[in-house]
C-alpha cells in the first residue's frame, strides 16, 4: 500500500520531493487533446502510426519515487534533458517530449492534427526542445502551470518563447469526488478513502446537484434514501431530518466537520462542493448526538486553477436564481500558491401547488488561500447569507383519521401578511494545514459565527383548542433568536509503518466549541378559519406580547484518536475513541410571573468505534463495524426544566457491509446490512416518586443498504441508492399501548435513482425516480395514521452550446403528484408540484 515509511499513501497521494511536490502525471483535456508526461528519464520513438491519440491511453503513470529521483537530476543538471526524437506527427513527438520532461502539453486535437515535426537530438533545455519541434507549424506555447504548456497559434504577441523550466510543481489537493464517483471524506478524521472506510457514508457530489437542479440542502437530501424530512413544530429550529429512523438534532449538522446550529430550512448549496450523509452512530467522529448519522457540507475553497463559472436560472412559479463561482490564481511574484475564490448567490422561488409560499435568499463567500501546493496553506474564508420566507406549515391532520383528500392542495392555512421566517449568519473561517514531514500533517480550522432568526409561524391544528372539524385552529407566535458559536478543531495526522507488513493511519486531535444562544419567545395568538377554505387574509390580534427570554450557554472540549493499521495490503483494522466534557447552563426569565430559573447540566461521554476491512482485491472491500454514540439532555441548544439531571442517551450500531470500485474504478457499488439500537430512551414519568424525566425506553431499527455511484461508461453516468427499515419500540413506548409498536416517519422502503446519459450530439439526457413507502405520522400500530407512498419522476436535458456554455431544462414531479414531504405532530407539509426549470450555465 505504501512506498516507504516516509513517503506513505503512495495509493492516494503523488509523489513528493524534499522542498516541494511534483504533479506526477498532468492529464487535461482541450478540444480532444492532452499530451501528459510520465516520467521517463529519456524520449524514446513514438509508436508508429497516425493514431496518436490512442498513445495517450498508453502512457503509465510512472513509479513515483523513480519520478522524484528524475526531476531532481533534471535540476542539478541545469535543466538539461537527452532527446532522440525522430521526425514524425507532431502529436507524436509530443509525447515523446512530455515522457522525456514530465512536462504536460495541452493542445486542441485539431491545431495539430495535420502537422509533422522536425527531428530532435542532443542535450537540450525543455524551452529550446519544445521549440525546436515546433519550429515551422505556426505554433507557439503558454506556460499555464507549473510544468503544464499550452500550445496556440503563434502571434507578435508570444512569438519570443520565454524560458520553461522543469521544477517542483504545487499539488493541488486530490478531488473530494470524480463526476458521479465520490472518492473521500471531506474531514481529515477519515484517513481512508471511500471504498476502505468500514461505514456507510452517502456521499452527494456537486454535480448529482447540479444536473438535477437542486439548490437547497432539503432538496439534495432527497438523493439520500433512508432519510426522511420532518417539520420544525412552528419553532427556531427549522426542518429536521431522520437518518435510518431516528431524529437527527440540529446539532447533528456540521459544515466542514464543525457543529451548525442554523436551521437546515435555510441552508442554499450555492458554496457546497459535496454533501456527506454518515450513516449510524457517529459521536466518535461528531461529537454529542448522532444517535444514527450526521450531515455535514464540504464548502468551496480556493484551488490553482482559476475559472469563471456562473448561471442564471428561470421557472416555473416565479423562479429567479443567479450564481457566480470564480477561482483566480495570483502571478507566483505576489505569493506562492495564493488564489482567491468567490461564490455569490441569489434566489427567489415560490412553491408549485401551495399558495402564498415563497423563499428569498441571497449569499456571498469569498475566500484567500495562500501557500497552496507547499508545505503550509493558509485559508481566510468569509460568508454573508440572509434568508427570508413565507414558511408551509402545511395541511392539518384531524386525530381520528387520515388526511381528508377531498380538498384543495393549494389550501394555505395561516396569515399571508404575517407568517415569515428570517435568518442572517456572518461566518469567518480559518484554516491552516502543515506538512511537518512526509509522514507528518497538522490541519486547524477556526470559525466564528452570527446567526439570528424571527420568525411568526406555528401549528396548524384540528379537533383541538375547543374546536371541531373542519374548523382549523392556527397559533401565530413570534419568535427570535441570537446565536454566537466559535469552533476550532485541530487534528495531527501520522502515517508511518512499524514492521515490514504493517502501515499506520494515525490521527489525534482536540476539539473545542463555545455555542451562546438568547431566544426571546411572545405569546401565541389563536386565530380559526375553515378547512376546507380557509382565508389567509383574515385579521390576528396583536402577537407581539412578551412570553419569556432564555439565555443559553454550552462548553465542550472533547480529545480523541483514531487508528488504522494495514496489513500486507489485505487486512485493515481501524478503531477510533472520544472522550467529550459537555457543559450547558441555561437562565429563563417568565415575564407573566416575573420568576426566573437557572439549570445546568454537566456530562462526560466516551464514544468509541472499531471496524475490520477484507481486501480480496484493491478495487474491493468487505467490512464489519461497531460504534457508539451518546445523546446529553442539552445536545439541541436547550435544557428543559423537567429534565435536568437526566443522563445522556445511549446508542449502538452494528454493521456489515461491502463496497466495489468497478469498471475501470469509475462507478462504486455498496451494500450492507444494519441495526441501530437506542437504550435509555428518555421518557416523561412526571411522578412525585420519580423524576420528570428517566431513561426507560428502548428502540430498534434495522434493515439494508444499497448504493451504486459513478460512470458505467463514458457516457453513461448513475447515483442511486435504496434503503429497507424495520422500525420497532422494543420497550417503555410513550405509552404502554406503543410497546412492539413502531415510530412515526420511518419508511419501509425508500428509493432514489437519477442517471444520464450523453449522446454524441452534445446533448445530455438525464431520468431520475424517487420512491417513499407509507409512512406513520403518529407513534403506534394506528392504521388511520398513515400518510400514503408516492413515486415522483424528474427528468432533465442539457444541451452544450459551446465548449463553456450549457443550456439545461429540469422537470421535476412530472405527474405533478400530490404527496406529503414533511411530517409533523398535528399537520403535514405537501411537496412541490410540478416544477420546470431553465438554467444557463457557463465556465472559462
Amino acid at each position: 500500500m505504501y512506498q516507504d515509511g516516509r513517503a506513505r499513501g503512495a495509493a492516494h497521494k503523488s509523489a513528493r520531493a524534499r522542498g516541494g511536490k511534483f504533479n506526477l502525471n498532468v492529464a487535461m483535456l482541450l478540444g480532444g487533446a492532452a499530451i501528459a508526461g510520465s516520467g521517463h528519464a529519456q524520449a524514446e520513438e513514438a509508436t508508429p502510426g497516425t493514431d496518436w491519440q490512442k498513445r495517450l491511453s498508453e502512457i503509465s503513470s510512472g513509479d513515483a519515487l523513480r519520478m522524484d529521483t528524475f526531476v531532481t537530476q533534471v535540476a542539478q543538471s541545469g535543466g538539461v534533458v537527452e532527446f532522440n526524437i525522430p521526425a514524425q506527427p507532431l502529436g507524436q513527438a509530443l509525447i515523446a517530449f512530455s515522457e522525456a520532461t514530465g512536462i504536460a502539453v495541452i493542445a486542441d486535437a485539431a491545431l495539430i492534427a495535420d502537422l509533422n515535426s522536425a527531428p530532435l537530438s542532443g542535450a537540450l533545455a525543455p524551452d529550446q526542445a519544445l521549440a525546436a519541434l515546433l519550429a515551422g507549424t505556426g505554433l507557439a506555447y503558454r506556460q499555464t502551470a507549473d510544468n503544464t504548456v499550452t500550445l496556440e497559434r503563434s502571434t507578435a504577441a508570444n512569438g519570443e518563447l520565454a524560458p520553461l523550466s522543469v521544477e517542483d510543481s504545487a499539488e493541488a489537493a486530490p478531488p473530494l469526488s470524480e463526476g458521479y464517483q465520490p472518492l473521500r471524506i471531506g474531514s481529515n478524521k477519515y484517513t481512508q478513502p471511500l471504498l476502505d472506510t468500514p461505514q456507510t457514508i452517502v456521499v452527494v457530489p456537486q454535480k448529482v446537484l447540479k444536473d438535477r437542479g437542486q439548490s437547497s440542502l432539503r432538496d439534495a437530501i432527497k438523493n439520500v434514501p433512508g432519510v426522511t424530512v420532518a417539520s420544525g413544530e412552528g419553532g427556531t429550529r427549522g426542518n429536521t431530518f431522520r437518518i435510518r429512523g431516528f431524529e437527527a438534532n440540529r446539532s447533528d449538522n456540521s459544515v466542514d466537520g464543525l457543529r451548525d446550529n442554523t436551521s437546515s430550512s435555510f441552508r442554499d448549496v450555492y458554496n457546497i462542493e459535496q454533501i456527506e450523509v454518515t450513516k449510524g452512530p457517529s459521536s466518535v467522529t461528531a461529537g454529542r448526538g448522532s444517535i444514527s448519522g450526521g450531515i455535514n457540507q464540504v464548502t468551496k475553497t480556493p484551488g490553482l486553477e482559476s475559472f469563471y463559472a456562473g448561471s442564471a436560472q428561470v421557472g416555473t412559479d416565479d423562479t429567479r436564481r443567479v450564481t457566480i463561482d470564480v477561482n483566480q490564481v495570483a502571478p507566483e511574484e505576489y505569493a506562492e500558491g495564493m488564489a482567491f475564490r468567490v461564490n455569490g448567490v441569489w434566489h427567489h422561488n415560490e412553491v408549485a401547488e401551495r399558495d402564498v409560499t415563497e423563499s428569498n435568499r441571497w449569499g456571498f463567500a469569498p475566500s484567500l488561500a495562500i501557500g497552496l501546493g507547499t508545505p503550509l496553506e493558509v485559508t481566510l474564508g468569509y460568508e454573508h447569507f440572509e434568508a427570508s420566507s413565507v414558511p408551509d406549515y402545511g395541511i392539518p391532520t384531524k386525530a381520528s383519521n387520515n388526511i381528508d383528500n377531498d380538498f384543495d392542495r393549494n389550501n394555505f392555512y395561516h396569515i399571508a401578511d404575517v407568517a415569515t421566517e428570517d435568518t442572517n449568519s456572518d461566518i469567518i473561517t480559518a484554516r491552516a494545514k502543515w506538512e511537518a514531514d512526509d509522514w507528518l500533517t497538522f490541519n486547524n480550522i477556526l470559525r466564528v459565527q452570527w446567526d439570528d432568526f424571527y420568525g411568526i409561524a406555528g401549528h396548524v391544528r384540528t379537533d383541538s383548542s375547543g374546536v371541531t372539524f373542519p374548523t382549523v385552529n392556527v397559533n401565530h407566535g413570534l419568535r427570535t433568536y441570537d446565536n454566537f458559536t466559535i469552533n476550532n478543531q485541530t487534528t495531527a495526522t501520522a502515517e508511518f509503518t512499524t514492521t515490514e507488513y504493517i502501515d499506520h493511519a494515525l490521527v489525534l486531535g482536540i476539539d473545542y466549541s463555545l455555542e451562546q444562544r438568547d431566544t426571546k419567545t411572545y405569546s401565541s395568538v389563536a386565530s380559526n378559519t375553515d378547512f376546507f377554505d380557509p382565508d389567509p387574509d383574515r385579521d390576528l390580534a396583536d402577537a407581539s406580547a412578551p412570553a419569556s427570554q432564555i439565555g443559553y450557554q454550552g462548553d465542550t472540549v472533547a480529545v480523541y484518536g483514531f487508528e488504522t493499521m494495514n496489513l500486507l495490503d489485505t487486512v485493515e483494522l481501524s478503531g477510533g475513541v472520544r472522550y467529550e466534557m459537555f457543559d450547558a447552563s441555561q437562565t429563563t426569565h417568565t415575564v407573566s410571573t416575573g420568576a426566573t430559573t437557572h439549570f445546568e447540566q454537566s456530562d462526560n461521554m466516551l464514544s468509541w468505534k472499531a471496524g475490520i476491512n477484507y481486501k480480496p482485491v484493491p478495487y474491493g472491500s468487505i467490512y464489519a463495524a461497531y460504534g457508539t454514540s451518546f445523546t446529553p439532555l442539552a445536545a439541541d441548544v436547550a435544557i428543559t426544566s423537567d429534565g435536568a439531571g437526566a443522563d445522556p442517551e445511549e446508542s449502538v450500531s452494528y454493521e456489515i457491509g461491502t463496497k466495489w470500485n468497478l469498471f475501470e474504478e469509475r462507478l462504486m457499488l455498496s451494500a450492507a446490512l444494519f441495526r441501530t439500537d437506542r437504550d435509555g430512551v428518555r421518557q416523561n414519568r412526571g411522578t412525585a416518586a420519580e423524576p420528570d424525566y428517566v431513561l426507560l425506553g428502548k428502540q430498534r431499527v434495522e434493515g439494508v443498504e444499497l448504493g451504486v455511484a459513478g460512470n458505467i461508461t463514458d457516457e453513461w453516468a448513475v447515483f442511486a441508492g435504496y434503503t429497507y427499515m424495520q422500525d420497532k419500540i422494543l420497550e417503555e413506548g410513550p405509552t404502554a399501548a406503543t410497546d412492539g409498536a413502531t415510530f412515526r416517519n420511518v419508511p419501509k422502503h425508500s428509493m432514489s435513482f437519477w442517471t444520464t446519459y450523453a449522446l454524441p450530439w452534445d446533448v445530455d439526457l438525464g431520468a431520475g425516480v424517487t420512491y417513499m413507502s407509507s409512512r406513520r405520522y403518529r407513534f403506534g400500530n394506528q392504521s388511520e395514521s398513515k400518510i400514503d407512498d408516492y413515486i415522483l419522476v424528474d427528468a432533465m436535458a442539457t444541451y452544450h452550446l459551446t465548449e463553456n456554455i450549457d443550456i439545461q431544462v429540469n422537470v421535476n414531479n412530472i405527474f405533478n403528484e400530490f404527496y406529503i414531504e414533511q411530517v409533523g405532530g398535528g399537520f403535514q407539509t405537501p411537496g412541490p408540484g410540478r416544477t420546470a426549470l431553465l438554467t444557463t450555465s457557463f465556465q472559462f
